[in-house]
């Protein structure tokens, strides 16, 4: 009974700690940058193709945060719950889906960012 208590418990908080955690390092640009492209092209284009990866990558972060939301409306509506705890899974997914929203802000701050760089 404990190793199952302590592993519900470890996945809740691992799952919530990845998914809460994604915008803090976006905006500390805690992520990796693979340069050997963009160190190659113009430096217009360089900006053009940021601009466009940010884009891209709020689109896909919107469509993420959705599908989580409707994943959390399921869980919520079928009442499924944890094996040990009895602790809803809902909850989990709706914070994971708003980490995404924030992170979709983060992206476009940083897109507005470069294109305002760019402009001056």
């Amino acid at each position: 009974m404990k190793i199952q208590l302590t592993f519900e418990i470890v996945s809740f908080t691992g799952g919530l700690v990845v998914g809460l955690t994604i915008p803090a390092v976006s905006r500390a640009k805690g992520h990796v940058i693979v340069d050997i492209v963009l160190g190659m092209v113009r430096p217009k284009v360089k900006i053009a193709l940021e601009i466009f990866n940010r884009f891209l990558g709020m689109i896909l972060i919107l469509l993420l945060a959705y599908s989580i939301m409707q994943i959390g409306n399921d869980l919520r509506t079928a009442g499924e719950v944890s094996a040990v705890l009895r602790v809803p899974f809902y909850p989990a997914a709706y914070g994971i889906a708003v980490a995404f929203i924030v992170e979709f802000f983060v992206l476009l701050g940083e897109m507005l960012k470069t294109w305002r760089a760019n402009n001056e």
